[in-house]
């Protein structure tokens, strides 16, 4: 018997959760030629331009990714390295608009064990869209491939019934069984 949210909808619906939630919290954004701005800023010769540059970066967000990606292949070293450091808290998840809780639970992830990274998946589900959102970008961060696509069949929908592994528990049945 299938249960009536199929994986696709309920991945789907959260989302649309996360969209949603980000849409209505999101402030203007900034146009291309204040980004632009800013990220030649960052190799200014005042130490408190590029202090300001790279703040105003880090306040923009989502808008400025891109642009700070192409920064990173810069030829001046101060440039290529804030924008570095802003891209490395936007890989996990984390931006200005990300509650406070839901960073807490970001920074623990990033030095937990395998096992109590998969207990934190549930803990950022609860959070809702934000926290739905850390998600797609913690399963992009994540770096050793077996455990992505461990971290891949938590984070997907389960389908009704019970399973050893959802909601992630510490135990042996739920480490054998979800890493095969």
């Amino acid at each position: 018997m299938s249960s009536p949210w199929s994986r696709g909808s309920l991945l789907s619906g959260l989302l649309l959760a996360f969209f949603a939630t980000s849409l209505l919290a999101a402030d203007p954004p900034h146009d291309k030629k204040q980004i632009a701005e800013w990220i030649k800023d960052l190799g200014a010769r005042q130490f408190a331009r590029r202090d300001r540059a790279q703040h105003k970066l880090w306040e923009a967000g989502e808008v400025a990714e891109e642009a700070l990606r192409e920064a990173t292949r810069s030829t001046d070293v101060e440039v290529k390295r804030r924008a570095e450091e802003v891209l490395a808290r936007f890989k996990w998840g984390i931006y200005p608009s990300t509650p406070k809780k839901v960073v807490q639970l970001i920074e623990k992830y990033q030095s937990a064990e395998a096992v109590e990274k998969l207990a934190l998946v549930r803990e950022l589900f609860d959070q809702g869209g934000p926290g739905v959102g850390a998600l797609l970008k913690i399963v992009a961060a994540e770096e050793a491939e077996d455990f992505r696509r461990q971290l891949n069949q938590a984070v997907a929908p389960r389908p009704a019934g019970p399973s050893p592994c959802w909601p992630p528990r510490r135990t042996r049945q739920c480490w054998r069984s979800c890493s095969t």
